[in-house]
């Protein structure tokens, strides 16, 4: 049939108009006539499917999807097909909203982002070639480490500078991301920036080329700036209450490489990478990283139900540990040896007007990381703090459970489709 030939070949725009002839002759045939226009291929509902984790400054966006359904016949189920092929090629937008919480020190590490991704896609020929915008208004709570003593010796150059009059903290800062992405088939490229109206800006983007190299190994080659989203500091950048000057804003400078092995029912993986990380005012850093693992459906229910176990084992480390916000320091988890082996298990499905995904994991963690001098690109600062102790950060290690237990996160998603029939 044409139309499997234009399905292989991504084309869904002429895979659409294959499938609504074929169906029009069908209902002739019937002895319906003309099938009642574009009504009476709608279902009652749909379900819906979610394309990808949600990403900073792009959000996760609800594609058509198309499911089969073994109880329907062969009518109902091009009625389906056709639904889901003219939603695959229709202009669509996205609204997120997005919560993400992660524990620590307030004015610190304590951090609670909030953002309201907004996205308009237009595909092409399919949804696999398609250009996106998006606006990401952003809201960043992190509270006030000039509250106490404790946090504010730990926070810019208050340890020898003590706070200026004028040096107060807002609760909070706030701006607006933008990015544009593009997507044909295996190559993918965005750019954009970090919020707008945040201490500091950044032009992010990146690359990503996924080519088949058989049915089924791939191969995925990624490189690209991205923003160090782990606190307040990191991402947006802050003003030292000692002396009123900037410094944060990490990005991360990135190549990575992997080899991914797909077959029914199971999948295998295996890569690494390197990264430079550089901010305002902030030292230097660099990143190896490497990773394998895979992840297999061990049992499912009438199409309807899946559930899959996986094994992710990790290894990254850095040259210097800058998870400190003493000025210089970065503000991100920086260990110099991290060795991770996860057991991510996913149950998902969909049950009348109900689709669920649900995502959990747990694992064996161990990490070490250097001490480190409170201010680590200025040695006049350092010598006077080194009047006034303590100046510098101590050795720290730890192993044992791992799991997200210390960031939380939740999403609602809303989505519109310009279908034009």
């Amino acid at each position: 049939m044409r139309s499997d030939i234009e399905r292989i070949e991504g084309n869904s725009r002429a895979q659409l108009v294959d499938v609504e002839h074929a169906r029009h002759a069908q209902c002739s045939l019937d002895g319906e006539g003309e099938c009642g226009g574009h009504e009476s291929f709608l279902p009652d509902y749909r379900w819906p499917y979610i394309d990808r984790e949600y990403l900073d400054l792009h959000g996760a966006t609800l594609p058509a999807s198309y499911h089969y359904i073994p109880e329907d016949n062969s009518p109902e189920a091009m009625d389906w097909q056709i639904v889901y092929l003219r939603d695959s090629i229709s202009p669509q937008f996205d609204a997120n909203t997005f919560v993400r919480s992660r524990t620590g020190i307030a004015g610190l590490g304590q951090l609670t982002e909030f953002a309201i991704p907004i996205t308009a896609t237009l595909p092409f020929e399919s949804w696999e070639h398609r250009l996106s915008f998006s606006v990401t208004p952003t809201l960043l709570f992190t509270g006030d480490p000039l509250n106490n003593v404790y946090s504010a010796h730990q926070f810019g150059t208050v340890a020898v500078n003590g706070a200026q009059p004028w040096g107060y903290h807002h609760y909070y800062t706030q701006g607006v991301g933008l990015s544009l992405n593009y997507v044909n088939h295996w190559f993918s490229a965005d750019v954009g920036s970090s919020p707008l109206g945040f201490p500091i800006t950044n032009v992010v983007g990146g690359l990503e080329f996924a080519p088949r190299l058989t049915r089924n190994l791939g191969l995925r080659i990624s490189g690209g700036r991205r923003m160090v989203t782990d606190s307040e500091l990191s991402y947006a950048g802050e003003r030292d209450p000692g002396t009123g000057k900037l410094w944060g804003g990490v990005t991360r400078l990135f190549g990575h490489g992997a080899l991914e092995w797909s077959a029914p029912g199971w999948n295998a993986y295996a890569g690494g990478g390197f990264a430079y990380l550089s901010g305002t005012n902030v030292i230097g850093n660099t990143e190896t990283e490497a990773g394998a693992g895979g992840s297999a459906t061990v049992w499912q229910f009438h199409d309807r139900q899946w559930l899959r176990v996986g094994l992710d084992l990790m290894y990254f480390g850095y040259k210097r540990n800058a998870y400190f916000f003493t000025w210089g320091q970065g503000g991100y988890f920086s260990p110099q040896q991290y060795y991770g082996a996860m057991v991510p298990v996913e149950w998902s499905g969909h049950d009348r007007r109900w689709t669920w995904f649900l995502r959990g994991e747990a694992g064996y963690q161990y990490y070490r990381s250097n001490g480190e001098p409170y201010f680590p690109t200025s040695n006049v600062l350092q010598a006077k703090g080194d009047e006034n102790p303590p100046s510098y950060y101590g050795d720290e290690s730890a192993s044992g459970l791992a799991g997200s237990w210390s960031e939380t996160s939740g999403m609602w998603m809303a989505h519109y489709t310009l279908d034009g029939q």
